[in-house]
């Protein structure tokens, strides 16, 4: 068997297909990683270029203006930083809806696991039911002569004879036995 290039042994035989995890990922999330590797990709390249950025801030006690010369990534970085932090209200707001966007989508999946797990507890009391059911047999049936005294026989208005019988049911199976409704025809 020859090996393919698009997985990896992992241990004992067991192959993983670098291609059928990508194929799992939504396209967003195929998005936001090859945006994630550009951006980091920049990054690296923009410290071997010699730029001098000054990003000024106030000093705390003086307030006077200090600049600092930066390389280009790390003032878009420090830039966007000074620019969070002035507006960290508004980063605690967004922060909040996405906190509750997530706990949502986490009672969303917890109901339906919920749903999926009494489903299959239902599944299972039925499979448990049908092959615990009881197994009726008779024991016994005796059906009472014209002229004994446990006769009960009765001529009815157009000429039919009914007859007293005793059947009696035992219970061969693990179920208990209830029962609901008997008729002879």
């Amino acid at each position: 068997m020859s090996p393919n290039p698009n997985s990896a042994i992992i241990a004992a035989g067991t192959r993983i297909s670098w291609r059928s995890d990508l194929r799992m990922l939504n396209r967003w999330q195929i998005a936001a990683i090859v945006t994630v590797g550009i951006v980091a990709l920049l990054y690296a390249l923009s410290l071997f270029f010699p730029a001098d950025l000054q990003l000024c801030t106030p000093n705390e006690y003086t307030h006077a203006k200090e600049c600092a010369p930066h390389h280009l990534g790390p003032f878009i970085i420090l830039w966007v930083i000074a620019i969070a932090d002035s507006h960290n209200g508004l980063v605690t707001a967004l922060a909040t809806v996405f906190v509750a966007g997530f706990t949502w989508t986490l009672w969303r999946t917890g109901r339906r696991q919920g749903d999926l797990a009494q489903k299959s507890i239902d599944l299972a009391r039925d499979e448990f039911n049908a092959t615990h059911r009881p197994r009726l047999f008779v024991h016994t049936a005796e059906v009472a002569d014209k002229g004994s005294r446990r006769s009960r026989w009765e001529e009815g208005e157009d000429n039919t004879v009914q007859a007293r019988t005793v059947v009696r049911i035992a219970n061969g199976g693990e179920a208990p036995l209830r029962v609901v409704e008997c008729q002879c025809i």
